[in-house]
Formats: C-alpha cells, sequence, structure tokens
C-alpha cells in the first residue's frame, strides 16, 4: 500500500465532526482532535531510493515499483532513515479537507503551511510528524452527502478525504477531472526497518 491509499471509504466517513477551524489567513492554533479526530494511522514500507536534503525530500519506491519523494525535512538528517535502500515503516494519518479552491491551471504539486501551532499531542504518538498540506491536485469525485472528496495526489495515488465543512461541498463548482487547490491535515512518521 502506498503513502496516500489510506482505509476504505467507511472508515473515513467516519473521521471527524468538528467545530470550524480558524482561517488559514492567520496563524492558527489547532488541536489534533479538530485536525484529525478518529483518523485511523496506516502502516506500510518504502525503500529509500535517494536523499535531497536541500529540498528536505527523501525519493522512496513502495513495493509495486511506484516512487515518489516524501517531504520529510524533519527527519532528513537521520542517519537511520537516510540510508539509501533502506527499507522505512511509514504510519500515515489522513485528516479533514479545510478548503478546497478549483484551480484552473497549473501543474500538480504540494506546499505545507508554516503557521500551525499545535494545542496538544492529542492520541497520535508524539513521533508523528503533524502538518497542513495544500496540494494541487485532480478531482476524482465529490460526494457531497458523505462529506468528501476524491482526488489525485500529486504522487498520483488517490485518496478520499472527509471535508470539515460540509458547506464547502455545497458551494463548489467542480467536475471530475478539474484541478484544485486541497487543503487538508496529515501527520507522518517514519521508522528505518531492521
Amino acid at each position: 500500500m502506498s503513502i496516500f491509499r489510506l482505509a476504505k471509504a467507511a472508515a473515513l466517513a467516519a473521521v471527524l465532526s468538528v467545530a470550524a477551524l480558524p482561517a488559514l489567513a492567520d496563524p492558527i492554533t489547532i488541536t489534533v482532535e479538530e485536525a484529525f479526530g478518529d483518523a485511523v494511522a496506516t502502516t506500510f514500507d518504502v525503500q529509500v531510493v535517494g536523499v535531497f536534503a536541500e529540498r528536505g525530500e527523501l525519493l522512496v519506491k513502495t513495493p509495486n515499483k511506484d516512487q515518489y519523494p516524501l517531504y520529510v525535512p524533519e527527519v532528513i538528517n537521520d542517519p537511520e532513515l537516510t540510508v539509501k535502500n533502506r527499507v522505512l515503516e511509514v504510519s500515515y494519518v489522513l485528516g479533514v479537507v479545510t478548503d478546497i479552491e478549483v484551480f484552473p491551471g497549473g501543474e500538480p504539486g504540494f506546499s505545507v503551511e508554516d503557521d500551525v501551532t499545535w494545542a496538544d499531542q492529542g492520541d497520535l504518538p508524539v513521533d508523528f510528524i503533524k502538518r497542513l498540506v495544500t496540494a494541487t491536485a485532480q478531482v476524482v469525485s465529490v460526494d457531497a452527502a458523505a462529506g468528501t472528496v476524491t482526488f489525485i495526489a500529486p504522487d498520483g495515488e488517490t485518496r478520499t478525504a472527509q471535508v470539515q465543512d460540509p458547506k464547502i461541498l455545497q458551494e463548489l463548482k467542480v467536475r471530475p477531472g478539474d484541478l484544485a487547490d486541497i487543503t487538508f491535515f496529515e501527520a507522518i512518521d517514519l521508522d528505518a526497518k531492521a
């Protein structure tokens, strides 16, 4: 299983019911419960193919031979995790989508929000890297009744995520295949396998 292929849609549909999150334009302080709720970590293995310290990325390969960059500047200097051909166990949690904006052009990609302060650790283990990501991604489908959006992430994997505010989907004018800027929380942990 690759990094963005998570638990089945039924598990994701139960991810969260939370109060509105602060606007993204301002620095935000948030609890783990608001960002992740009852989301469950998925674990899988990847192999390190390359290290790009200047970009804070590991190039990793999944068992099905897919390769993609994994942005983890927090661990890029850890000699246990950055050895070429090292197998890493990845634990990944997909949080809520906080915003979707249709994007008329451009290339798939992502950015990480720097102005997030975590009020607590919640139920996530201490080692998890928590962050708010905006991905320019292709929309596959929107399910307003379930409150989810399915999209193809920049690494080519399909994700289905719970949307924090149902109004986002009700007001969204998007068709399958459209590119959109999708902002969501994620948590990730890497462990070297023996």
